[in-house]
């Protein structure tokens, strides 16, 4: 049973390696975030409201940013 999990575990790993963007939704949400934090929201041109990513990504926007 520990075979499966630690093959996991390592694929998992090995797929931090690799380099990754956020798709068209969750860059909107990580936008919204941004937006939402500095009390600039706009949902326009954007996919359909979502409000748990956006209010996580809301609590996470000073972490970093997004170009």
């Amino acid at each position: 049973m520990w075979k499966p999990i630690a093959a996991c575990l390592v694929l998992g790993a090995i797929s931090l390696l690799l380099p990754s963007e956020p798709s068209y939704d969750p860059l909107a949400w990580l936008i919204w975030g941004r937006e939402l934090a500095h009390f600039q929201l706009d949902t326009n041109g954007g996919p359909s409201w979502k409000p748990l990513p956006v209010a996580f990504t809301t609590l996470t926007a000073p972490l970093g940013e997004v170009d």
